[in-house]
């Protein structure tokens, strides 16, 4: 429309008005864009007609073609609350900046014009989605422009300061938040959406346990997780594979992501499984935490996928695409959560993918960022056990084809395809339709009748959604099953199901040529393919005037279903997984466990990941991770918790004569009152010779003394130290003794004598924190992966080890001396062994905490020197060896025979 083109009030459209609101309230935009044109060109001065068209565009994601309609309007100075509150809509949405939208809103909150209530609530939802994602900054000038209307906002994040959500935050719902990030569109937002998303995505994937042997045996039982809003998603990749499972002998246990949410216990859900198919879900803290017990047990995790959902380049497609049947809010909110499933994927063992052009981008997206290639298994859609059921051989209807009323069917379950069904199949329709005054047509699912078919709707039906068995006796009404969809990867993606679904109800077909039909399918043999206008009609045409070439057609491609996507496929994709042939495990151990802490630097849970992936090598083993009590088969316990369930365990086993091992880390079992349990022990092991001498004065004689792995870090050349001297203190919980007495001694000393970070070991994370004690500044973090402590030893010149009560990690230690650091350490640690070794530091005395704040200062006038303080060997004691050694030496497996069930 021309912008100078003068507007009226007057209105002399009033059927095309009331037909285009009538359009729009149905959200059938695509024809209501199609009549505003066309009404426009005769009565381009229509306020009305503008605005009406200016609502469409808006759906459309175009605000500044809104801006374009309605200018004039506003220049001649008609003016009204409809008329202000789409032109300030389009003007903030079409702002570059949420800066610059935010002081829109401030203009015309200011300019005293009437605006709607709708639009004013709008403003308020972008604002306190930006508070809600914790950006203050942007969250401010929108709180500001809005004045009085935001006081009922809730400003607590303002006021704290705080900052958006973090990974390990068990209330967050990524997927809500992303969607509140980008209810504006600027792309600045967008791109922060996207990274936050990638952020968020990258701690859940460094936080899950490393990738350990997996279970050894047969893999019979399986539980498949997905979400079970996408019918035709569930019937294909879900309930498909439990009922395939059962043909198979195999048991099949289904669990909805609601479902996961409310589980009470992951360990028990996944105690009897031998591997975990998930189909489709994008990462979410339930579904990593899943992921993440799947892999602390040794069970094999899959994803399996059918639709192009991680894939920047061609997802999601266009806005243009959808027609109008999502809003722009939805699709950015898409293309913000995208790393969400990429992160699932990486996160999986093995992907099945339904389509090769799933498993060509994802291998091509993956080496362009630089990740290690999974092992992808192409697993087609195959055929339903109810669409089998079902099935209608080929025929003829002599009566319809000789009186002309052969029946047409487009069927389409999602909303992607809603601009191609618009441009090329419904005009192509109506011009059959015309050709042929008794033709049918049966309009299936999501599809809504256009514009273009009105004239021949009372020869059309259209059938929503229904029930897969009542969608295939509609199916088996038609004659001719058409699939339109447009060309580009995302739809090559796609699964021939509409066309399988047709040939097994013996419709011929005629389908847009994507990759997956053209790979599997021959045009002229198995189906028709058209991609124009003229080419469906052309198509459909050939298939209506030539009876016999449309029952060849349908015979020929019911036959090739049958062949490839017949149920008969089943077993040989699953036999690579179910590995019947594989021997059961002849062995079985339980690890009784505190911390569930896969990447941590120090402490019993460090232990424990050792020793899973030592005791995980054998072949014929079996390892069942357990922390919160245990109740599972076993030959024999190696327990590194000390907590109450840990001592349970201990009680459980001496109860049925198992043998247990306990690996000593602290005094917690050299305790009076742990005496006993101590004694039943198989044998001990001790990660320090303090530990060692400790529970020999407690009577023990079957203590071995263990090296626990360790890896050495660089050392980096320090700068002089122009302020205070930096130093680490490793915080342990359960000896707080040895942190309290530091602090004291800390308190003593002059102001800016030195600068500590405190690095806490709990389980759950504690906020970053500033302090001061006395005159020194403390700083607290946690947790702490080895990326992260190598970054803290770079710029730190001390380590201090305090405790009073042992419980340190030995191990840590010699990677800390070995890059560089000069260390104090209390004569009651096991750390202190090392400094016997050679000028590496000072021992603290316990008994005299009193010269501490005078050690302490000793130490700025020390010159450290730049390489490592302690040459390590270059080889360590094999722990395989050392626990097998162990192992035989009290006989747990020699007279075992019989596999362990």
């Amino acid at each position: 429309m021309a912008q100078d083109q003068r507007p009226t009030t007057l209105d002399d459209t009033p059927e095309s008005l009331e037909i285009a609101r009538g359009l729009i309230r149905q959200r059938r935009w695509l024809d209501a864009d199609e009549l505003l044109q066309t009404a426009l060109q005769h009565s381009p001065g229509s306020v009305a007609l503008r605005a009406e068209y200016a609502q469409v565009q808006l759906r459309f994601g175009n605000p500044n073609g809104a801006l374009q309609l309605l200018t004039p309007c506003i220049n001649q100075g008609i003016s009204s609350i409809a008329i202000n509150g789409l032109v300030w809509r389009a003007q903030v949405r079409a702002a570059q900046t949420s800066e610059q939208a935010a002081q829109l809103v401030g203009k015309a909150l200011s300019a005293g014009e009437p605006l709607p209530n709708f639009l004013i609530e709008e403003w308020r939802m972008i604002a306190q989605g930006l508070l809600q994602a914790g950006w203050q900054h942007e969250a401010e000038a929108w709180l500001q422009a809005l004045g009085t209307r935001a006081e009922e906002l809730k400003l607590t994040s303002i006021w704290l300061e705080q900052r958006g959500a973090k990974a390990s935050s068990a209330e967050l719902n990524l997927d809500h938040l992303s969607a509140q990030m980008v209810l504006h569109p600027a792309k600045e937002l967008q791109r922060k959406a996207q990274a936050f998303n990638e952020e968020i995505c990258q701690a859940w994937l460094e936080a899950l346990p490393p990738r350990l042997a997996l279970r050894p045996g047969p893999r019979l039982r399986w539980l498949l997780c997905a979400n079970d809003n996408l019918s035709q998603c569930w019937l294909y990749r879900v309930e498909q594979k439990r009922q395939q499972l059962l043909q198979l002998g195999c048991q099949a246990t289904v669990l909805t992501f609601n479902e996961l949410q409310t589980v009470a216990s992951i360990p028990s859900l996944l105690h009897d499984m031998d591997g975990l198919l998930i189909h489709r879900l994008p990462a979410s803290g339930p579904l990593f935490g899943l992921i993440a017990e799947a892999r602390r047990q040794g069970i094999p995790v899959l994803l399996d996928l059918d639709d192009l959902l991680f894939d920047p380049e061609h997802c999601p497609p266009p806005l243009a695409n959808y027609g109008g049947s999502v809003p722009p809010e939805w699709h950015r909110k898409v293309t913000a959560t995208l790393p969400q499933l990429q992160a699932s994927l990486r996160a999986a063992d093995q992907l099945l993918f339904s389509t090769s052009t799933l498993r060509d981008r994802w291998a091509a997206i993956q080496h362009q960022q630089g990740h290690p290639a999974q092992p992808i298994q192409i697993w087609p859609n195959l055929i339903p056990i109810e669409l089998l059921q079902a099935q209608r051989k080929p025929r003829l209807r002599w009566l319809r084809q000789r009186s002309g009323r052969l029946r047409l069917l487009v069927a389409s379950a999602s909303t992607p395809h809603t601009l191609v069904w618009h441009q090329q199949l419904a005009p192509a329709l109506a011009q059959l339709m015309r050709q042929h005054p008794r033709l049918r047509l049966d309009l299936l699912g999501s599809l809504q009748l256009p514009l273009v078919l009105e004239p021949f709707q009372s020869r059309i039906r259209c059938r929503g959604h229904c029930p897969f068995p009542d969608y295939l006796r509609r199916l088996r009404e038609g004659d001719i099953g058409l699939m339109v969809l447009e060309p580009g990867p995302f739809t090559d993606a796609k699964s021939p199901n509409r066309w399988m679904e047709c040939s097994l109800m013996g419709l011929a077909t005629v389908l847009s040529p994507i990759r997956s039909c053209t790979e599997l399918l021959r045009d002229g043999k198995h189906t028709l393919f058209a991609n124009s206008q003229q080419a469906w009609v052309d198509q459909i045409n050939q298939l209506i005037k030539q009876p016999q070439q449309r029952l060849d057609l349908a015979r020929r491609a019911q036959q090739h279903a049958l062949e490839h996507l017949g149920a008969d496929q089943a077993a040989t994709c699953w036999a690579p997984l179910l590995q019947r042939d594989h021997p059961r495990p002849q062995q079985r151990v339980a690890l009784i466990v505190d911390a569930d802490s896969p990447n941590a630097i120090q402490g019993e849970a460090r232990l424990a990941n050792a020793l899973a992936q030592t005791l995980r090598q054998d072949p014929k083993r079996r390892v069942d991770w357990r922390q919160h009590g245990w109740d599972t088969p076993a030959d024999c316990l190696h327990i590194t918790g000390t907590g109450a369930q840990a001592q349970a365990a201990v009680d459980r086993a001496i109860e049925r004569q198992i043998p247990y091992v306990l690996h000593l880390h602290d005094g917690s079992w050299l305790k009076a009152e742990q005496q006993t349990r101590l004694q039943r022990a198989a044998c001990c092991t001790a990660s320090s010779h303090q530990l060692h001498q400790a529970s020999r004065a407690r009577g023990l004689t079957n203590v071995t003394v263990i090296a626990w792995p360790w890896q050495a870090f660089p050392s980096q050349k320090r700068p002089k130290q122009d302020g205070p001297l930096r130093a680490l203190v490793p915080h342990h919980r359960g000896h707080e003794s040895g942190l309290l007495a530091l602090k004291a001694a800390i308190q003593q000393l002059p102001p800016q004598a030195l600068e500590f970070t405190v690095l806490d070991d709990a389980p759950a994370p504690v906020q970053p924190c500033h302090q001061r004690w006395g005159d020194c500044d403390v700083h607290w973090c946690s947790p702490l992966t080895r990326t992260d402590l190598a970054e803290l030893l770079a710029s730190h010149q001390v380590w201090i080890e305090p405790t009073l009560s042992g419980g340190d990690d030995l191990a840590l230690a010699k990677e800390v001396l070995s890059a560089g650091l000069w260390l104090l350490a209390s004569d009651a640690s096991a750390t202190a062994e090392l400094l016997n070794n050679g000028p590496f530091g000072t021992k603290l005395q316990c008994e005299r905490r009193s010269e501490w704040p005078l050690q302490l200062l000793r130490m700025q006038g020390h010159d450290h020197p730049p390489a490592p303080l302690l040459q390590f060997r270059a080889t360590q004691p094999n722990l395989t060896d050392v626990l097998e050694s162990l192992h035989k030496r009290l006989g747990i497996w020699a007279d075992q025979r019989k596999p362990v069930l």
